[in-house]
């Protein structure tokens, strides 16, 4: 049977229709393929990598698909090269190449600026790069009229994002190298009522003025009127005042903070507040604090340092002698009590009463901590025996703790004990933990063989800490008296001048740089 002629066109046109959408289907499924293959590679780094991708993307969309529905693509694709030419540009090392760079990913942007004007993470992306162009087109074409302005890109930007904190940090930061002032301190202000949190960023920046910081607290507490994050704004209060030394308004603005969201708060939060209490001489409140922030804590050893430090720092430690009656009569006695009492009692150099709190807590339940705090007192008093009987009980307890190595070899060590304070070295680097911590045994242990009298062992260890701690200049210092002792005088002089170098104004380092320099030319 034969197809009439109209319905054999109509079959034909809906063929190549199919054919046609298929086809696009398929271009469309490549782009994307591509297109998240550039956007993994620009979320890791790669930004060849996603160039090459991103380009292979925008080329299975043809031109005239940039008035259809997929313009999304091409907007995604634009968006994504601009920010990888960016990184790249910023990675250049050479400040024409970035340039270059810089402009193809401006280029990228505006296209994408374009298709999607309303997108507020292009227009800042716009604002940031021009900024940068902005900066670096003086050094690139000296004597030319510089044609980059970001002000009005940022300003838009933040049109896009009325109540968005990134964008007028961001702009608050670029108006700051500029030196734009018209308008910087509403801004700034405005910043601030948009987010109280940004004060704590804002203080630290270096357009950051007395006066300004007035302007700002006078823009929290209107963000405060507004109940405006309730919770960080009075926080923000209570810092500003802080750092004015107004602890009465710092203490009741941060209480004030702990009434919104309750079930936020922790320990920390209550040893904030009794530090504050306590700076404001309210001792009743900063007490009750503290017990509270104990009885929350879930590492009351920790809780106490920190309260002992606060303690500390004030110079009150018969003040903190006082608190631990408190938590006594509130919490009973505990191990990490005793250790904070006795703690306070040897920086209060009362060796007698630290020692009768420690040696209650071995016959309780005995610890490294607490012979190491032994062997502390032991080594105040110089009494080399019960510090060399108390540190070598700590290693018994942590084996794996330099700590109480060090100790242990330093009793041996005043004890004129060499061979075993140096295998007690040996142990203590064998647990060290960091390269830090081995410097410092090296640095022990090379002592312990200088008194021993082997002198290439000192050098040996000295020249391990210098080649960890190579601006450090004692370790040059005494690399060279340990080969002046050995008569390499070469070396003597070439490390005594490797110290000077590194501190030219020490008194001992010119001297001795002088003494070897003089033996060098005998």
């Amino acid at each position: 049977m034969k197809i009439p002629f109209y319905k054999a066109s109509a079959i034909a046109i809906i063929a190549g229709l199919i054919l046609v959408a298929m086809g696009w289907n398929m271009l469309l499924t490549l782009s994307r393929y591509n297109y998240q293959k550039g956007v993994n590679a620009l979320d890791t780094e790669r930004y060849d990598h996603a160039l090459i991708c991103l380009a292979n993307a925008e080329s299975f969309l043809p031109d005239l698909f940039v008035d259809l529905p997929v313009s999304r693509d091409f907007f995604r694709i634009y968006f994504a090269r601009g920010q990888a030419m960016y990184h790249k540009a910023t990675a250049a090392g050479d400040r024409l190449a970035e340039f270059e760079l810089l402009e193809k990913s401006c280029a990228d942007l505006k296209e994408a600026a374009a298709l999607a004007p309303s997108s507020y993470r292009v227009a800042i992306w716009l604002a940031k790069v021009t900024a940068r162009l902005e900066l670096i087109f003086p050094h690139v074409h000296r004597d030319q009229e510089n044609p980059y302005s970001a002000l009005e890109l940022y300003k838009t930007a933040a049109q896009l994002r009325p109540s968005g904190i990134t964008v007028h940090y961001e702009l608050l930061k670029y108006m700051s190298v500029r030196g734009i002032t018209s308008g910087f301190d509403e801004l700034a202000v405005k910043t601030v009522q948009i987010f109280p949190g940004a004060y704590a960023y804002l203080k630290k920046e270096s357009f950051y003025t007395p006066a300004l910081g007035e302007k700002i607290k006078e823009g929290v507490l209107k963000a405060a009127e507004l109940e405006i994050t309730p919770r960080t704004t009075y926080g923000v209060l209570s810092s500003i005042y802080r750092d004015e030394g107004d602890f009465d308004r710092a203490a009741f603005y941060y209480g004030e903070s702990l009434r919104f969201s309750p079930s936020s708060n922790n320990y920390s939060h209550f040893l904030h507040l009794g530090w504050l209490f306590m700076k404001k001489g309210d001792m009743a409140d900063a007490h009750a604090m503290y017990i509270k922030a104990l009885k929350e804590s879930g590492d009351v050893g920790a809780a106490l340092n920190r309260i002992y430090s606060y303690y500390k720092n004030e110079d009150d430690l018969e003040g903190f002698m006082q608190l631990t009656v408190v938590i006594e009569d509130e919490c009973h006695s505990s191990e990490e009590l005793d250790l904070a009492m006795a703690k306070c009692r040897m920086d209060m150099e009362l060796y007698g009463l630290a020692r009768a709190i420690l040696i209650r807590r071995s016959v309780e339940k005995p610890s490294a901590v607490v012979y190491g705090m032994l062997a502390e007192i032991a080594l105040k008093e110089k009494d080399w025996d019960k510090m060399e009987l108390a540190a070598q009980r700590a290693t018994v307890f942590e084996p794996e703790n330099s700590v109480y190595w060090k100790l242990f070899a330093r009793a041996l060590q005043n004890q004129r004990k060499f061979d075993s304070a140096e295998d007690a070295a040996d142990r203590a680097l064998d647990a060290a933990k960091s390269q830090k911590e081995r410097a410092g045994i090296l640095d022990q242990r090379a002592w312990i063989r200088w008194s021993a009298g082997d002198l290439d062992g000192a050098l040996k260890d000295w020249q391990a800490v210098s080649a960890i701690n190579p601006e450090n200049p004692w370790f040059y210092y005494r690399i060279s008296m340990a080969c002046n002792r050995l008569g390499k005088d070469a070396d003597a002089e070439d490390n005594a001048r490797k110290a000077l170098e590194l501190k030219p104004d020490n008194e001992t380092f010119i001297k001795w740089y002088g003494k070897m320099e003089k033996n060098l030319q005998k």
